[in-house]
């Protein structure tokens, strides 16, 4: 960042005050340190401020991946740092507290994980003598990596949000008054998106796709208010809600769109 946009952002931030209103006195507090909440420049400078730091460090762990050292992730004020062993990343995690303090920066240590998979030697890892959990899964923009690339947990989690964003709109699906093309794009723009939120990455096999066909039936039979007594086709279940088959979705998105479908054949 050159040196004239960080004395703009000093003079801008210089004088600052925030109101509190106690009954009816008002207390004029003095903003001395930080940016306002409010302040549309704050993320920017929060990414900045973490990429100065990462670029002080001098990294132990290094992955290699498509011929280029990987040594950590960031998003906004989240980042995660790679090593091919618990000694590594121990050095790494340290070196990054240490570096943050010195620009008045802190590792928050509650929320500092850590995880390995089955190739990783075992060990700890410690911040400031303060030992790291370690994590068997967890959460990730929406998503729930594992670290043996194993994803029934995250399949797990998508049918659970197909069916929380459906009983959202219970109301209005299933009711017979609305006509179907109504319906059916409410289906396509809020249920499907739940179900197959960055499907683009998923590695899916036979039976997990027929899991997610198995699942899609259901919501469909609901939309046509039928039960499985009646013994609807998954042709019929397509022709009465005019959406388009999981699978079908999934292919499509996994080619990058590319992908067109004829009848029960999804090809690129």
């Amino acid at each position: 960042m050159r040196l004239v946009y960080v004395d703009i952002i000093k003079l801008i931030n210089q004088g600052c005050t925030t109101d509190a209103r106690l009954l009816v006195n008002v207390c004029h507090v003095k903003i001395n340190r930080g940016l306002r909440q409010s302040d549309t420049i704050s993320p920017k400078l929060s990414a900045v401020t973490l990429e100065v730091v990462f670029r002080k460090m001098n990294y132990h762990g290094r992955i290699m991946i498509d011929g280029e050292m990987l040594t950590h992730l960031l998003f906004t004020d989240d980042c995660a740092l790679i090593a091919t062993n618990p000694h590594h990343l121990q050095q790494d995690l340290q070196q990054l507290a240490n570096l943050s303090k010195q620009i008045g920066l802190k590792v928050n240590l509650p929320k500092t994980k850590w995880m390995k998979n089955s190739f990783c030697a075992e060990g700890v890892t410690q911040v400031n003598d303060a030992e790291n959990e370690e994590m068997t899964f967890y959460i990730c923009l929406g998503r729930q990596p594992d670290p043996n690339d194993i994803l029934d947990g995250e399949f797990m989690r998508r049918r659970k949000a197909r069916w929380i964003a459906f009983n959202k709109n219970r109301v209005v699906l299933p009711d017979q008054r609305l006509p179907m093309n109504v319906r059916a794009n409410i289906f396509r723009t809020i249920v499907l998106p739940a179900k197959l939120y960055v499907c683009e990455k998923w590695g899916t096999m036979k039976r997990d796709e027929e899991k997610f066909a198995v699942a899609e039936r259901a919501t469909k039979r609901r939309i046509c208010s039928v039960t499985r007594i009646y013994p609807l086709s998954n042709e019929e279940l397509r022709l009465r809600t005019r959406v388009q088959d999981v699978v079908s979705e999934i292919h499509v998105a996994k080619s990058g769109g590319q992908a067109t479908s004829h009848g029960d054949m999804t090809t690129a």
